[in-house]
């Protein structure tokens, strides 16, 4: 509920409004006082409908007029509920404020269409054509031969080479360390690799086997 105490003047805030008060809160059942922005010496500021305030006020600041002083008296459900904020404010309290709306700074306006909010953007043939010609006007001739091939291998990028200035590689794409790394990770894994007995090294292990015990040798003896 609202009860004004001095009038305003001028319009109410719209959602998406900032606006700027100053207030006091009591409670509603002791009259004790539990915050104000007058003994801060600092007005409040914040933007309706944001969600940074309680219901009452959301309510209540959006009927008032700049320079408007109200009491706005905050149910439980419009306040802190059944949580309450201990010890300031108990359970299911109903709030006062004593509010003033010092300013509004209302949301800017839209124009509702796509040709009113982008005035600028050519929409008629002729604009069209016009905003065209200006912008292949000021495009850089297209470089040929030598220079062309030059500015195409700065757009490629392989393991650090011919990348433009404008962008650096990470230090592991860097070629110094890149390659030296391969050829290390490499050769360490060729090295295990052999070192286990996953290469054959070209030594052929002695057999148990005699050929003897596959020939009659008595028998080439007659």
């Amino acid at each position: 509920m609202l009860e004004t105490v001095q009038p305003g003047l001028g319009a109410a805030p719209l959602k998406g409004a900032t606006v700027e008060v100053h207030y006091e809160g009591r409670l509603a059942a002791t009259g004790a006082p539990f915050d104000s922005s007058r003994s801060r010496g600092k007005p409040f500021k914040f933007t309706l409908g944001d969600g940074r305030v309680i219901g009452g006020w959301e309510v209540g600041v959006a009927a008032m007029a700049p320079g408007e002083r109200a009491t706005l008296t905050c149910s439980p459900q419009y306040a802190y509920g059944a949580k309450g904020i201990p010890p300031l404010i108990p359970p299911d309290s109903t709030l006062l404020f004593d509010v003033e709306l010092l300013s509004v700074e209302q949301p800017a306006a839209s124009g509702g269409t796509f040709a009113a909010d982008n005035a600028g953007v050519p929409r008629t043939p002729a604009d069209i054509q016009r905003a065209y010609e200006e912008r292949m006007a000021a495009k850089p001739a297209a470089k040929e031969g030598l220079a062309a091939a030059v500015e195409w291998l700065k757009g490629v990028y392989i393991f650090g080479f011919f990348s433009g200035k404008e962008e650096r590689p990470p230090w592991y794409l860097n070629p110094l360390i890149t390659f030296p790394g391969i050829f290390v990770v490499v050769g360490l894994g060729f090295y295990l690799v052999v070192e286990l007995g996953g290469v054959h090294r070209g030594e052929v292990a002695a057999s148990g086997d005699d050929l003897a015990a596959f020939i009659d040798v008595e028998s080439l003896k007659q």
